[in-house]
């Protein structure tokens, strides 16, 4: 019992102060440095968003692609990038619908 207790208050320490133990990732960064950061929020829900329907290396990709929006245009060139883009273009409807800042 005293187990389950010791893990309820940290759960409810954590869900109280979402920012405790939070560590950024991959995309969530490249979007708050972003010119066009839609802000912390957004920024964590597009992340959450990434780490459920984007592998690790779309990941870094995507977040190269926010911080150089032109390199979008050379996976559009390559036909060996349409399995990305079609995950990439997913991932982006989503938090466009989910992550309003």
């Amino acid at each position: 019992m005293r187990r389950f207790t010791t893990a309820f208050v940290l759960g409810a320490a954590l869900l109280a102060a979402p920012d405790a133990g939070h560590a950024a990732g991959i995309t969530e960064n490249a979007c708050l440095r972003s010119q066009r950061s839609p802000g912390p929020t957004a920024c964590r829900c597009a992340q959450s968003l990434a780490d459920f329907g984007l592998t690790r290396r779309d990941q870094r990709e995507a977040a190269r692609i926010i911080a150089e929006p032109d390199r979008y245009l050379k996976h559009r060139e390559r036909r060996a990038s349409q399995a990305f883009l079609q995950r990439y273009h997913a991932w982006g409807a989503a938090a466009e619908r989910s992550c309003r800042g």
